[in-house]
């Protein structure tokens, strides 16, 4: 696996949420001091937007500052905090349904020490058994497979096409890449893509780069290096970790219109799958092996018209999302071999786009990477909870981990009766 080491800024995030006796007509409204919910709840933190992209990115305040500057997630460049206007954080809470991924505010149980009133997520339910295996969910013995609604609560945004860096040192066309007899696709002034063969070739791919944008990346790189979507978070920047792990889950979103094409391709990593607009099917394959096909509504896909299509690697299944149908297609997911050039190597073009014929569009493309599960340690090592959640306990989580305090470490289950409310 993967070992690289972060530049630390002092101190240690807490995990305390102080008290508040204000309350709202509905919900009681507390403040937040910990960044172990991240994006999906932040603690204190600055609000930066990207000078040389424009996109806007939350970072907490204990791991930035004038020494050690919040890097942009999206194009890598380095932000100046100076005006920078730092937020609280708080959440309202009230009674409501407790379900899996609900985030609820709860006492703290004696083996976390006093700390008072605390904020996780609820990821197992009475009854389960619970486990992390290479970074995946498991529940009783199966990996967990959430469903792309459930993904859209817990991904961690690394790329958005439409905020391109000014900086021409960092073109946004080195971003992409197109084989030397593949000059269909076209990159616009304004960050579109376009595919135009009238005749038919061979396929041709448009390959995504990642970029490795991460903050005190030791050894230092240069910005714009080439690297695999790994499990870092931008909400953590300069925090000391021992290990930062490939995480070969992620969804990409498009949205793209079809003039002539009467097919197109994604790849992610080494599975393929195509959409077939003539005979209004999809279907997946991973080499040799066929993972399955399904139908199209042809209503769905109106020629000359702009689809949203949502496609990924998600617990291992592939999902595919055409405006309002969805599959999933079983594969196998691609461990890492242990050998970490070639590891990385095979991950720095995680996502294509091919066609090879006819005229297509494609306006924006986003790709968002799954929550990565880590044991107590930190680590991606195999791990299971020590016994099955009793009645009415829940298994609560940080989706920061690797700065979150949770039943991880207190080797328990929180009761209904400390859960004081969930937050919509």
């Amino acid at each position: 696996m993967l070992c690289l080491v972060i530049v630390a800024t002092g101190g240690v995030i807490g995990w305390l949420l102080s008290r508040s006796s204000e309350i709202a007509e509905v919900y009681t409204v507390r403040p937040i001091a910990s960044g172990s919910m991240a994006n999906a709840a932040p603690g204190p933190h600055l609000q930066i937007q990207c000078h040389d992209c424009g996109i806007a990115y939350r970072c907490d305040v204990t791991t930035v500052g004038e020494d050690h500057l919040p890097v942009c997630y999206n194009c890598g460049a380095i932000n100046s905090i100076e005006g920078s206007r730092g937020h609280t954080g708080q959440v309202a809470y009230a009674a409501g349904p407790i379900r899996r991924w609900s985030k609820v505010v709860f006492t703290a149980p004696e083996a976390a020490g006093d700390q008072g009133m605390l904020l996780k997520r609820i990821v197992a339910l009475p009854g389960e058994q619970l486990g992390f295996v290479d970074g995946d969910l498991w529940i009783n013995g199966a990996r967990y497979q959430k469903s792309l609604s459930e993904f859209d609560l817990l991904q961690v945004p690394v790329f958005d096409s439409q905020h391109r860096p000014r900086d021409s040192q960092h073109s946004f066309l080195d971003r992409f890449a197109v084989g030397i007899n593949e000059q269909a696709w076209l990159i616009t002034t304004a960050g579109e893509f376009a595919f135009d063969a009238p005749e038919h070739k061979s396929q041709q791919w448009l390959e995504y780069i990642h970029w490795n944008v991460i903050a005190g990346f030791v050894p230092q790189v240069r910005r714009g290096s080439p690297d695999a979507i790994l499990d870092y978070h931008p909400y953590n920047q300069y925090i000391s970790r021992p290990q930062l792990h490939f995480v070969d889950d992620y969804v990409v979103d498009l949205w793209v219109t079809t003039h002539t094409a009467p097919a197109f391709q994604f790849r992610l990593l080494d599975v393929n799958v195509t959409v077939d607009c003539g005979g209004h099917t999809v279907s997946v394959s991973q080499g040799a092996r066929h993972c399955g096909q399904q139908s199209i509504d042809e209503t769905t896909v109106p020629l000359k018209q702009p689809w949203k299509i949502r496609v990924g690697r998600l617990d291992g299944r592939v999902v595919v999302q055409i405006n309002s149908q969805q599959w999933a297609f079983d594969f196998e997911p691609t461990l890492p071999t242990g050998n970490y050039i070639d590891d990385r190597l095979l991950r720095q073009r995680p996502f294509a786009v091919a066609a090879s014929e006819g005229i297509l569009d494609i306006k924006r493309i986003l790709i968002a990477r799954d929550i990565y599960w880590l044991a107590p340690n930190g680590m991606d090592n195999s791990w299971q909870f020590s016994s099955e959640l009793p009645p009415d306990s829940f298994f609560l989580v940080g989706d920061n981990q690797p700065v979150s305090r949770d039943s991880r470490h207190w080797n328990q289950g929180i009761h209904r009766s400390l859960i004081q409310g969930v937050v919509p």
